[in-house]
């Protein structure tokens, strides 16, 4: 069972053991995709909300972010990708 706390200090917890995160872009898409779990966040809204549509960040930029955070969370299906967007499967 996975334990997501966005309030305050992110912190992720997976049957009870703390879950290290990395730092900056990659906790913040795991908050934002916290916010709405189950539901598929477009590629597109996740750049304007985390990069605030900044110029020249493209969708390989949140790939790599979603890539981070699999591997420092230990399960690739947690973060699953469809159809130009991102769930967080809780």
């Amino acid at each position: 069972m996975w334990q997501i706390a966005v309030l305050g200090a992110l912190e992720v917890r997976r049957l009870g053991r703390l879950v290290p995160v990395p730092d900056g872009k990659a906790s913040e898409l795991l908050v934002r995709l916290a916010v709405e779990p189950g539901v598929q966040v477009s590629t597109d809204r996740l750049v304007d909300d985390l990069w605030f549509g900044a110029l020249g960040v493209r969708p390989n930029t949140v790939q790599s972010k979603v890539y981070m955070l699999r591997r420092a969370l230990g399960d690739p299906d947690l973060i699953t990708s469809r159809n130009g967007g991102y769930t967080l499967a809780v």
